[in-house]
């Protein structure tokens, strides 16, 4: 059974009603605690399209990372969550390592303490670079940076579909990173992810610097 067919079974009656409960009428919010990131994340695929469910269900998740990443972060938003189009970061400008070109979200919850990671990284299509024991992909994917690195490095799942396969740090890297940048193709142009998300937009202005040179 799927991820997303638990979440069906974990919370009838979601989709009842006429919907409008999902139109954010205030201006979008970051997450206030982990765990509500994680809950909203399971309504938010609950809201999207069939099409999306359906290939979500069969685990046919290769290639398939900017479209499920973009609905997603459109299923937030109707929840009232923001939400940051990402991929890694890194970048040599000697050639030896390039992202992936992976696209996950990102976002914050709580209040942003020095020295304390407050970054949710929001991976529904983690499964496409990392195995279960039982061979099959891993689910959606909600956590901290630490976190998600902690797993590809642990030797509990097989990574896949990366030339850094065999090296579980380099591979953390190419796919998602030890930073982020927003993704020139998604939907981060307003103002107010700008302000909801500084320095992610910093970084990527450092980072278009790096490939200038």
């Amino acid at each position: 059974m799927s991820h997303i067919d638990n979440i069906t079974e974990q919370q009838p009656g979601i989709l009842q009603g006429s919907g409008k409960e999902f139109t954010a009428t205030n201006p979008l919010r970051t997450f206030t605690t982990m765990e509500e990131a994680r809950s909203a994340v399971d309504k938010a695929i609950l809201l999207l399209p069939e099409n999306v469910k359906e290939y979500l269900r069969e685990d046919n998740l290769y290639g398939r990372c900017g479209n499920a990443s973009g609905e997603l972060q459109s299923a937030l938003e109707k929840l009232g969550f923001d939400s940051l189009f990402c991929l890694s970061g890194e970048f040599k400008s000697d050639g030896n390592l390039t992202s992936n070109g992976h696209t996950y979200l990102v976002s914050t919850y709580g209040n942003h303490t020095e020295g304390q990671e407050n970054e949710v990284l929001i991976d529904i299509t983690a499964g496409q670079f990392l195995l279960d024991k039982d061979g099959k992909p891993h689910k959606p994917f909600v956590g901290t940076r630490s976190s998600l690195k902690q797993l590809v490095t642990s030797g509990e799942v097989t990574i896949v579909n990366t030339k850094s396969r065999n090296n579980p740090e380099e591979a953390f890297l190419r796919i998602w990173g030890d930073t982020s940048i927003p993704d020139s193709q998604g939907n981060n142009r307003s103002p107010q992810k700008r302000q909801q998300f500084p320095r992610y937009f910093q970084r990527l202005e450092e980072f278009t610097s790096i490939r200038v040179k």
